[in-house]
Formats: structure tokens, C-alpha cells, sequence
């Protein structure tokens, strides 16, 4: 049986990622935390304030940290029955600078003629060392700020849908219908071929 494939290089799809170039940004947090302290109280003695001993609870800083964070390299992997998203990540806060490479599963499916590359869970972990001490400040979700041209690569493919005529002699002509799209993952590589009926 004939059939039409349509082969989409690794190439290809991190050329797109490429386009993205180096994404930055900055995050601040702090730990505050209330502890008793001397202070001063008043009490009303008919109409005067007057000033006594007491503890009183104030807000104090306990640590304070700014990480700024850079995301360059977005590329795509593609292994046989699997495709993740990579970047080079760099933080920098006080006390710590570290770059790190981060990875997430991205989902490969077909929506109609279009092969479509959706990343899942892509978090970048951050800590930092006020005070020489190591805290884990969470994580940035870098899906948050990627374009959705990434959140979601499309890659039309319309040639396994329509009809293909081929000429014949006489100026006649064989049309040929896609059908039966099947989708494969291999090295380097996203395969997806159709069945070509009569």
C-alpha cells in the first residue's frame, strides 16, 4: 500500500524554540515574623493617658533575598516514544550563583492536520543563602512566561488530509485520499504518515 510521511526534524521544531531567545527576570522575598518586645502601654486614669511598662509584639525582618534568574537555550529533545523541552537556567542572589539545566515532558499529538507540541510542567526550582544558611524559595513556572507561540507549537500538516491528484497521460488524473494518520517518535526525529488510497 502507498502512503505519504511527513518527517519533522528536531531541527525544525528548535529552530521555533530558538526564536524565543533569553528570557529574565527578578524575584524578591523576605521572611518577616512577629516577636514580644518592651514597650510602652497607656491606660486612661479618668481623662489622662497615662504611660506604663508592657510587651508589645513588632514585626521584624528576619531575612530578605533578591534572585535574579535567566532562562536561555530553550530546545527541544526528541528520543524514541519520547520529546522534552530543555534551558539553561542562571540565578544569582546573595551568597549563591548557579546555573542549572532544567527539563519537562512535552505532549505530542494530532489535531486534525496539525501536529501540535504542548510542554507540561516546566518549573524552575530557586533557592538562596541569607545569612549562609540555604532556603528553597519555590519555584518559577517558566510556562507562565513563555509565548504561547511555544505553549503550544503548531505544526500544520494538511498534505495527510487532502486529496493528492497525480497526472496521468491523456491529461487524465489519479486522485489519492490520505486516511489512517498514524504519529511516531523517533531519534532526532517526529514521523507522521498516511495511508494514500485510490
Amino acid at each position: 500500500m502507498a502512503s505519504i510521511i511527513a518527517t519533522i526534524d528536531e531541527a525544525l521544531v528548535n529552530a521555533a524554540a530558538a526564536a524565543v531567545g533569553e528570557l529574565k527576570g527578578t524575584l524578591h522575598k523576605e521572611e518577616r515574623k512577629k516577636v514580644p518586645v518592651p514597650g510602652i502601654c497607656y491606660r486612661k486614669v479618668g481623662s489622662i493617658n497615662v504611660p506604663y511598662p508592657c510587651i508589645v509584639e513588632k514585626e521584624i525582618l528576619i531575612w530578605s533575598i533578591t534572585v535574579n534568574w535567566s532562562v536561555k537555550n530553550l530546545r527541544f529533545d526528541i528520543e524514541e516514544g519520547s520529546v522534552r523541552i530543555k534551558a539553561d537556567c542562571h540565578f544569582d542572589a546573595t551568597g549563591v550563583s548557579y546555573t542549572a539545566t532544567v527539563d519537562a515532558v512535552v505532549a505530542v499529538a494530532l489535531q486534525e492536520t496539525t501536529l501540535v507540541l504542548t510542554p507540561q510542567s516546566f518549573k524552575l526550582p530557586l533557592y538562596g543563602k541569607p545569612l549562609g544558611v540555604r532556603i528553597d524559595l519555590g519555584s518559577i513556572d517558566i510556562l507562565e512566561i513563555l509565548p504561547p507561540s511555544i505553549l503550544a507549537l503548531k505544526i500544520p500538516l494538511g498534505m495527510l488530509k487532502e486529496p493528492i491528484a497525480i497526472p496521468l497521460p491523456g491529461g487524465h488524473s489519479l486522485t489519492v485520499t490520505p486516511s489512517n494518520v498514524r504519529l511516531a517518535l523517533k531519534k532526532d526525529c517526529i514521523i507522521v504518515s498516511a495511508d494514500l488510497n485510490p
